[in-house]
């Protein structure tokens, strides 16, 4: 087999399947609903689940009378709610049913004058295990279709323990790919990110208001968000009028230097015969030019073959060039043929358990395989896995919280290995018995 049986750890910020993976969960706000002001106290509670809601509502189809529905249980999940307190939850879901909002405040006074205020959720519903809500008519097609908007991210919503930091984090995300944010009056930030609450006799002050609000949020927000943000103030006089915040990127981290033109041609041939990035630099630098170039052509005339059943994994099939040196090496410039060594008999049901002790071991390979790559290359295999299983029992569910049973464990890794290295063959398992019987050396 192409690959060593040890198993790499997952490094921070990749999928770890079956325990607590933290996978993007994107969606599209409406800069109306981002940029509102709430016209009552708005709490956590209240901001995880509004998102919830609105990412529920953009990602779902209505029923007939134009009601959204959610299960409790994974509403709970996607704000991160681990409580027992029913009662909290269910009573801060009828509070946003009356909270009204004053649409998108930071637009033109001409454009803002289009927009009402009005509740968000003007009907909801709670049994024991559903939530059903409806959107109001007057921001539902910019709810579900907006022009513009910023992509609000579940998984980092999730995350805050103040309301304030999410109402700051909205903010500035719209923002994100540009130096500051618009500068704003500090009473009116005050009241969209805690509600006209803030009105109280406590925060009518800027240092109060900066100090006890402020300040913690900006910290929880750059803890939190890789993007970093400065707060800005304007003046008039000593008193301040405003204010406004830089964005600060994080430092991209370099691009992975290649040593050589042919290891950069090399790497983006095999992705393109569809070897993840990750393992197609990793290979690229540990494989000489030649018998990489000479795999690569083996494999697409393989591809282009006439005379053979079309090939269904090329980038199997490359994998196993490669390894096994089934063409070019050192420079010669024709393919040797591949002559496949038999097979040592053995009794069926001898053979029948060498199969799945050699299967369990490709098994355990290509779970270290799968923690080499990186997030972006893992959803993307998982999501393939899924598209694939007609039992809902073994799919893999990528969420926090989600739990997966050792069926769908075994049968991820099974079909992943399959799918790199293609079905066992013959000399394989003669290569696993040799390696059990001999350590690796031949008798």
């Amino acid at each position: 087999m192409a690959r060593q049986s040890k198993v790499t750890q997952p490094t921070e910020g990749q999928i770890q399947l079956f325990r607590l993976p933290e996978v993007p969960e994107p969606y599209k706000k409406a800069v109306e609903v981002l940029h509102s002001k709430p016209r009552a106290p708005m709490s956590l509670m209240h901001r995880k689940l509004l998102n919830a809601w609105l990412k529920n509502a953009v990602e779902s189809k209505p029923d007939k009378e134009g009601w959204w529905s959610l299960p409790i249980v994974e509403m709970s999940e996607s704000i991160g709610f681990d409580s027992n307190n029913r009662d909290y939850l269910t009573s801060s879901a009828r509070d946003l049913m009356t909270m009204v909002f004053e649409w998108d405040i930071m637009a033109e006074v001409q454009r803002r004058t289009l927009w009402k205020a009005s509740v968000l959720f003007p009907e909801v519903e709670i049994t024991s295990g559903l939530i059903r809500y409806q959107i109001s008519k007057q921001v539902q097609e910019k709810v579900l279709s907006p022009e513009i908007y910023a992509l609000i991210d579940q998984r980092i919503i999730r995350q805050f323990r103040r309301g304030t930091s999410i109402g700051l984090y909205e903010f500035c995300i719209r923002y994100q790919r540009l130096p500051k944010t618009p500068e704003v009056p500090w009473e009116t930030f005050r009241d969209m990110i805690m509600g006209t609450s803030a009105d109280a006799k406590s925060y009518k002050q800027y240092k109060v208001f900066k100090d006890k609000v402020l300040k913690p949020a900006i910290a929880e927000v750059n803890t939190v968000v890789e993007l970093k943000i400065e707060l800005q103030e304007t003046t008039k006089g000593r008193k301040v009028v405003g204010l406004y915040f830089l964005i600060i990127r994080p430092e991209t981290p370099p691009v992975e230097e290649f040593s050589s033109p042919d290891e950069l041609a090399d790497t983006a041939a095999m992705v393109a015969l569809g070897i993840p990035q990750t393992e197609a630099t990793k290979l690229a630098k540990t494989n000489r030019h030649n018998e990489i170039a000479a795999a690569i052509e083996y494999t697409r005339k393989r591809i282009e073959a006439k005379n053979l059943d079309k090939l269904d994994n090329p980038a199997a099939y490359l994998r196993r060039a490669l390894a096994e040196k089934w063409a070019i090496v050192e420079g010669q410039s024709q393919a040797k043929a591949v002559t496949k060594p038999a097979a040592k008999k053995t009794s069926a049901p001898d053979q029948s358990r060498l199969q799945e002790a050699c299967l369990a071991q490709r098994d355990k390979e290509a779970e270290g395989y799968f923690h080499e790559l990186d997030p972006s290359e893992q959803q993307m295999m998982v999501d393939e896995y899924n598209a694939q299983q007609e039992l809902a029992t073994l799919k893999i569910k990528i969420g926090k919280g989600k739990a997966h049973g050792k069926a769908a464990t075994a049968t991820f890794y099974r079909w992943l290995a399959h799918k790199t290295w293609g079905p066992l063959t013959p000399e394989q398992l003669l290569e696993y018995a040799n390696n059990l019987l001999f350590g690796g050396k031949s008798s």
